[in-house]
């Protein structure tokens, strides 16, 4: 019989666990601007695949079932630190222009709606994971939160709507 404590000890000799910071967060890239150069400056991102928010509830008998509701995505979220030059700013701008035209008529989806990457490693380095965000595009641009009573980097938090997630 193992122990709880002889378990844990056990796993910890073998050091073979995700590690929150063995990823690349890679984006596409259009023309000039290429979503590779920015994968070293994205310091997080948070995403997940389908949620279930609501469940159809039905009576039966003196009994309750329940059934999946809606499934959707959340959010994608990435905060990036802005570098000088602004290639996040830039970049984020570029793709704003695929969206809306000048007169502020959107243009059709496939036009700005791109695949992203997430790799994930292990910790010797080998990729162990990946995931394909279809059909994505930023749903705000970089805003800045600037202050003189703090010497911080400054960091650009963008947001991205998905379609689907893959993971391969």
């Amino acid at each position: 019989m193992i122990h709880m404590g002889s378990a844990v000890h056990l796993l910890s000799k073998f050091n073979r666990f995700q590690r929150s910071y063995n990823w690349d967060f890679i984006l596409s890239s259009f023309g000039l601007y290429i979503g590779a150069l920015l994968t070293p400056y994205c310091q997080s991102i948070n995403f997940g695949d389908y949620n279930m928010d609501d469940l159809a509830n039905m009576r039966y008998g003196p009994f309750e079932r329940k059934y999946p509701g809606q499934l959707k995505i959340p959010e994608v979220e990435a905060t990036f630190l802005k570098p000088n030059p602004d290639l996040i700013s830039s970049y984020m701008y570029k793709w704003r222009s695929l969206i809306v035209d000048e007169a502020g008529y959107y243009y059709p989806k496939e036009k700005y709606a791109k695949n992203g990457y997430i790799f994930l490693y292990d910790t010797t380095g080998i990729p162990d994971g990946r995931f394909i965000l279809k059909g994505m595009f930023p749903t705000n641009l970089p805003s800045y939160n600037m202050s003189y009573d703090e010497d911080s980097i400054t960091k650009l938090t963008i947001k991205f709507n998905v379609d689907t997630i893959e993971r391969l």
